[in-house]
């Protein structure tokens, strides 16, 4: 697959070239002033929508976690009825208590170094040639600047790009976009039932993450070991990051955080 690894080289090329860029040390989304000056504003994200945005940047990982488990609550109890939303509450409070420990340990300044990450990294908005090389990246409306241990992923369109326990093609079904809540599993012709778009197959997108890591070990070691060590809490905040028509009762959350408890 020549093509399909080479697409993996230009994509480490963007990220490489992002993750190496200086950007202010806050978290938020940029904009520059009447000089042309670059600034960092609250967060801008595609689903917002009628929700609250926060009104300032955000200055730590704790803090913009705070942000996205409170702005998914707000989403998710909007979206259930009554008898569902103690469920609702008690799963994002155990995902806080997984999530906080793991983020109170980070003591490597690299991990939470702030870069910019392009929120929308599907492969629609990417100009590829025939040979797989990426000429340009499209639709940098969605954008962050966030700390580098949740910012440094495999592309997103592979499993390892998704929350952690979708990297096996056994295991697509526990990511955000393909996992079924009760009320959908069965009804094919449900309405909003997520459909992932794969360019590849499972068994091709494993092989391409393991090349995708082999390439950032050999070309940046501190972008390689942000890669790896970021891993759970990248994939928790996606959990809550992501739209809310994808998982209303957060069943599919629930069955993530039960998959990680029980180990691989």
């Amino acid at each position: 697959m020549p093509q399909q690894k080479n697409l993996m080289s230009s994509y480490l090329d963007i990220c490489l070239k992002l993750f190496r860029l200086e950007v202010p040390q806050m978290i938020g989304s940029a904009a520059t002033d009447a000089s042309g000056a670059l600034q960092v504003k609250p967060p801008i994200n595609a689903w917002v929508g009628s929700f609250a945005p926060v009104e300032h940047p955000l200055r730590s990982l704790k803090e913009y976690a705070f942000f996205l488990l409170s702005r998914r609550r707000e989403a998710a109890l909007k979206g259930v009825v009554d008898e569902d939303k103690t469920q609702v509450c008690a799963t994002l409070d155990e995902l806080q208590a997984m999530l906080l420990p793991h983020i109170d340990g980070l003591n490597d300044p690299a991990l939470l170094r702030c870069i910019l990450r392009h929120d929308d990294m599907n492969p629609g908005n990417l100009l590829i040639d025939t040979s797989g090389a990426i000429l340009g990246v499209l639709d940098w409306e969605f954008h962050s600047i966030v700390p580098a241990v949740i910012a440094v992923s495999v592309p997103p369109w592979l499993p390892k790009g998704l929350p952690l326990g979708a990297a096996k093609s056994s295991d697509l079904a526990k990511s955000p976009e393909t996992t079924q809540s009760p009320d959908t599993k069965d009804n094919s012709d449900a309405k909003d039932q997520p459909q992932a778009m794969w360019l590849f197959s499972g068994e091709e997108s494993q092989e391409l993450s393991n090349h995708f890591e082999e390439l950032a070990r050999q070309r940046d070691m501190d972008f390689y070991n942000i890669l790896k060590r970021g891993e759970f809490i990248r994939s928790a905040l996606a959990w809550v990051d992501h739209q809310p028509r994808f998982d209303p009762g957060l069943y599919k959350l629930r069955a993530w955080m039960t998959s990680v408890a029980a180990g691989p």
